[in-house]
């Protein structure tokens, strides 16, 4: 294969054209056979979804059973979780609550201080300092939760009967069905 950027040096030969039209046109067809089977994949990915987290846990939860095993050996059970999240605007708030709820370890702090130009010097003065005495930590101011404490920290508090503010957390209840086959272990 030539430099790339050497187009347009010499007049193309019929054969080159030719090959260029049928190489094209195999690119789109490929694009939209590809195209189809990603809208296949999205619809099946749907019908999967809707089985997994709605049809089977339904049907299991009306029988009474949260565990079943079929006759080919593989075993169906309903798992139960929780999807946790705390919304933009209610961040501070969501904090105050943890904060009073003495769970404020889970909460990091990120610090960050913007200079403009010429201000070179007291970046340096202000970054000297926190090094100095913060070594090891880099200066940024941002507060956060790490999305798995948070759930973790939520699910404790529920299953403790603690009274979570769902105006301040997100809180989704999650159940879907797990298949596994004997010789696999793995889901389906």
């Amino acid at each position: 294969m030539g430099n790339d950027f050497d187009y347009d040096k010499t007049e193309p030969t019929d054969e080159q054209l030719s090959r260029i039209a049928v190489l094209a046109k195999s690119q789109l067809a490929l694009e939209q056979e590809v195209a189809a089977l990603e809208e296949r994949l999205k619809a099946k990915n749907a019908e999967l979804r809707a089985v997994r987290e709605v049809d089977l846990p339904e049907a299991m939860s009306q029988a009474g059973c949260s565990a079943y095993k079929l006759e080919d050996g593989s075993a169906v059970t309903v798992k139960r979780d929780w999807a946790v999240s705390i919304q933009k605007d209610r961040q501070e708030k969501a904090f105050a609550w943890l904060e009073e709820q003495n769970l404020d370890s889970i909460i990091k702090r990120d610090l960050r201080v913007q200079f403009g130009r010429g201000e070179g010097s007291a970046a340096d003065t202000l970054v000297a300092y926190l090094m100095q005495n913060y070594a090891g930590n880099q200066p940024t101011d941002k507060r956060g939760v790490h999305p798995q404490t948070l759930k973790a920290t939520i699910k404790e508090q529920l299953a403790r009967q603690v009274a979570v503010p769902t105006e301040l957390f997100s809180l989704v209840p999650l159940r879907w069905a797990e298949v596994k086959t004997p010789q696999s272990g793995g889901g389906l």
